[in-house]
């Protein structure tokens, strides 16, 4: 509901704090250590994190640091494990790149859809963090494996270059390929955080829809990003990343401005349903699954197609002594333009309504459309005029 909404917006804009503060001088750190190194330590941060849970006292404070400081390892960790795909897979950067976005959205459906919903029936929240706990170990011993095994891929950078940003600043500035690309990526992080506070509401109070027909609309969405993965790992190489990146902004604005249309369509046909006392035209909750599971199938596709193809194409082209800092820039800029609209939509899903605030997303992007066809970075003139290796 409205309420939830607003929580969820909270809780994110909350984890952004710490994104922010943190982001450069941890992206500064995988640049002076190496990416290597540093994954072990984000990786063991996390876990201490979880770890907290069980021995501090059960108060707001409390989750409040623990998530702090949880978002601030992951500064380091995230980053890290981006700024070694170079060394792992420098020729198919976008595979590489399709595999972590697979995992990473297989880890957060399992964990709410599975493990967490199996914990809190065993033996409540405290069960949640013991497997929490569980699992970082597994990641700890991963880390540690690849710290020993990727040992020469180390930063070997005095702390003075290290902690210095003109050189990331230049590049995303400088570089048509990379302001793209990080300007795409925020602004499809800011998009797939808003529906998840937004969709929910619009799809109960607007729509009228709820059980089975929810699970609908959300399973052709989880469809839609195994599509996407599945052809971006096979096929999406980094010379066609930008003009699939253009792609896939247009679908997502798209999709957007046509689930914020639907409510009025179904309550049309609901209205034309009572007038001519027609039977024929069913139910006004299965008209609206199905008009609804395409367009969750094509947001499923474009807000996985979207960070796999533009991390690709700071992978492919940022300098190797400043993957970390690069990684994190773009991340803090993402949070920096999420925060302040994420934490507005949970107020404004509860003030205006969820269809308002898919309006308003939507009309962001066609402005974005708009900017970036009259500033020449659009799909056509980016993919000719800059290529990137494969």
């Amino acid at each position: 509901g409205q309420s939830a909404a607003t929580g969820l917006s909270g809780v994110f804009v909350a984890m952004m704090a710490a994104a922010i503060l943190c982001g450069l001088p941890a992206g500064a750190i995988i640049d002076r250590f190496g990416p290597a190194r540093s994954l072990l330590v984000g990786a063991t941060g996390r876990g201490l994190m979880m770890a907290l849970l069980l021995v501090l006292p059960d108060h707001p404070l409390t989750f409040a640091l623990v998530a702090f400081g949880y978002s601030a390892a992951s500064q380091v960790f995230s980053p890290a494990e981006l700024a070694l795909i170079p060394a792992i897979s420098s020729r198919r950067p976008a595979g590489a790149h399709a595999m972590l976005v697979g995992l990473q959205y297989a880890g957060q459906i399992a964990g709410v859809a599975i493990l967490a919903p199996i914990a809190l029936w065993l033996a409540g929240p405290s069960t949640m963090v013991v497997m929490g706990i569980a699992i970082y170990v597994l990641t700890l011993g991963t880390s540690a494996v690849l710290a020993a095994r990727l040992s020469w891929v180390s930063g070997h950078r005095t702390a003075r270059e290290s902690f210095s940003f003109s050189g990331p600043l230049r590049y995303f500035v400088g570089k048509p390929s990379a302001g793209y690309a990080g300007l795409l990526l925020a602004f499809g992080e800011l998009t797939s955080k808003s529906l998840i506070v937004a969709v929910p509401a619009y799809l109960s109070e607007d729509l009228g829809l709820a059980g089975a027909h929810q699970i609908a609309v959300i399973a052709m969405g989880v469809v839609g990003c195994a599509v996407a993965l599945a052809w971006a790992g096979r096929s999406l190489h980094v010379r066609r990343a930008g003009p699939v990146l253009w792609l896939s902004l247009l679908g997502s604005v798209g999709a957007v401005v046509l689930l914020a249309s639907l409510s009025q369509v179904v309550s049309g046909a609901g209205e034309l349903n009572e007038w001519t006392l027609d039977s024929r035209m069913g139910d006004s909750r299965l008209f609206a699954t199905v008009i609804m599971t395409p367009l969750g199938l094509l947001l499923g596709i474009c807000f996985t197609i979207t960070p796999i193809a533009g991390r690709a194409i700071l992978s492919a082209t940022a300098p190797d002594a400043q993957q970390g800092r690069v990684f994190a820039m773009q991340a803090m800029f993402s949070d920096l333009v999420c925060m302040v609209p994420l934490g507005l939509s949970g107020v404004s899903v509860e003030l205006a309504g969820a269809r308002s605030t898919l309006m308003l997303i939507g009309a962001l992007g066609l402005a974005l459309v708009l900017v970036l066809k009259l500033t020449s970075l659009g799909h056509t003139r980016h993919g000719r005029a800059e290529r990137v290796p494969a």
